[in-house]
């Protein structure tokens, strides 16, 4: 059987990349996020908008 401190860097390495993942993941939500709301406010305000 393999010795539990031989997975030790393969937990941490699997962990770091989950975690990663997660918070890239968040980080691009949020940014679309807000995006979509600035767009419905701009959407929503009478004012003249600037082309994208």
């Amino acid at each position: 059987s393999v010795a539990q401190g031989d997975l030790q860097p393969y937990i941490q390495q699997a962990i770091d990349q989950v975690s990663y993942l997660y918070l890239s993941t968040v980080h691009l939500c949020s940014r679309h996020l807000r995006l979509w709301i600035n767009r419905d406010l701009a959407q929503s305000q009478p004012l003249p908008r600037v082309a994208y």
